[in-house]
């Protein structure tokens, strides 16, 4: 497996900094801590998602494992990234900028979705639920569109990171599957799926023409098999057809009426191992550490702390997870 890159330490909890005019600080420190909890959530899956950290599991027991650590990884860091584009979003106030009357406005408003051509949805900072509208409107275009509309150096650099990280890690053409593939699987056509629990078949199938034994190095094995109705076992109600390819397809057809076609249910082209799942999460873990380290070099010579806290004590505690998540 690769090797992680190290989280960086969380921050202090806002309230403990200062504000300046013109930005707004501990919302960006909010949702770096966010992103900070949410990467460590997925550190978590990662770790145990490594068969080192089960010698004595067996290979199925191992393969359920993995799968369940790797999907939680999936998701969070899924989410890492959302939450990554809020803090510019918010340090630099750049969902100001597509209100009505800005000059970002016509290009690419705050409408994410949602058809507002006749009451243009407009944010006014300090009106109560101005934060969760914002956080709503959030996206990379817009953020990336304003990059490019301010002559300013650390941002054309920080416009081309994400840019980077958006074709190498969320919508890349060279990958069989990205982060952002599985969590759209996930949430739209069914759970983590892997190679290694979605076994071949083996069985017998009883055919008019006598049994069939079925065996994954028996690929190309077809037949056709009419079904009957219960209460009169004399009449046909239509046929089953059976064809063993590059998985078990079996169509229903009622005769006449409708078909259930197999190939509706079966979607091969999600269908990844574990090792492949694993190796892409932690190159998309690395990359984004990486994203958020350079945000961080520019918010980080703004981050005071409030005189009114300065002297508080802050305590830190460690916690062994290996007792919760190991195979012994």
């Amino acid at each position: 497996m690769y090797t992680l890159t190290k989280i960086p330490d969380i921050l202090f909890s806002p309230e403990n900094y200062m504000e300046t005019e013109g930005l707004d600080i501990r919302l960006a420190v909010l949702k770096m801590n966010d992103f900070l909890e949410t990467l460590g959530d997925a550190y978590v899956g990662l770790t145990y998602a490594n068969p080192a950290e089960h010698p004595n599991a067996k290979e199925l027991e191992l393969s359920v494992i993995r799968r369940i650590h790797l999907r939680h990884a999936v998701i969070d860091l899924n989410n890492c990234f959302d939450l990554l584009l809020q803090v510019p979003w918010f340090f630099y106030r750049i969902w100001e900028n597509y209100n009505p009357g800005e000059n970002l406005y016509q290009h690419n408003r705050l409408n994410n979705g949602v058809d507002r051509s006749k009451n243009p949805l407009t944010i006014v900072r300090n009106n109560d639920g101005w934060v969760e509208l914002a956080e709503e409107s959030c996206s990379l275009s817009k953020i990336l569109n304003y990059f490019s509309s301010q002559n300013i150096q650390d941002l054309s650099n920080l416009k081309n990171l994400f840019q980077d990280f958006k074709n190498t890690s969320i919508f890349s053409t060279s990958k069989p599957f990205t982060v952002r593939t599985i969590a759209n699987q996930i949430k739209h056509k069914h759970s983590l799926k892997v190679k290694e629990i979605n076994k071949p078949y083996e069985f017998n199938v009883d055919t008019p023409q006598g049994k069939i034994n079925l065996k994954d190095n028996e690929l190309g094995l077809s037949c056709t098999i009419p079904f009957y109705e219960v209460t009169s076992p004399s009449t046909v109600l239509g046929n089953i057809s059976m064809e063993y390819k590059d998985d078990l397809y079996i169509d229903i057809e009622y005769q006449p009426g409708e078909k259930f076609r197999a190939k509706d249910y079966i979607k091969k082209e999600s269908l990844y191992s574990l090792d492949e799942i694993h190796r892409e999460l932690i190159s998309y873990t690395n990359g984004i550490i990486d994203l958020y380290d350079k945000i961080s070099d520019l918010i980080d010579s703004h981050l005071e702390f409030n005189p009114l806290l300065e002297s508080t004590k802050f305590r830190s505690s460690s916690l062994d997870l290996d007792k919760f998540f190991k195979r012994a």
